[in-house]
């Protein structure tokens, strides 16, 4: 299945890119997708990320499904 992937902030510095989607297995959970991103982007997650799906925060073990959009929330400092 295919999801696209939303890399906001540093993570799309330390990405190189802002988005792209991604073929993943029928059943990925969002905690197996973070270990696939961790693969390709070595030291992408070395920061504290919230993943939404969809626009909700997700939780590890979350199934994700064909055509989600999945971003990455790095932190964010401000006031």
């Amino acid at each position: 299945m295919e999801i696209k992937i939303l890399y906001l902030g540093m993570l799309a510095e330390k990405s190189g890119v802002s988005s792209e989607v991604i073929r993943v297995d029928d059943g990925t959970s969002v905690g197996q997708l973070k270990t696939i991103l961790e693969d390709k982007y070595r030291g992408i997650l070395s920061v504290p990320v919230k993943i939404a799906v969809n626009q909700k925060i997700a939780h590890p073990d979350d199934v994700l499904a064909h055509g989600q959009e999945v971003a990455l929330l790095p932190p964010y400092a401000g006031g």
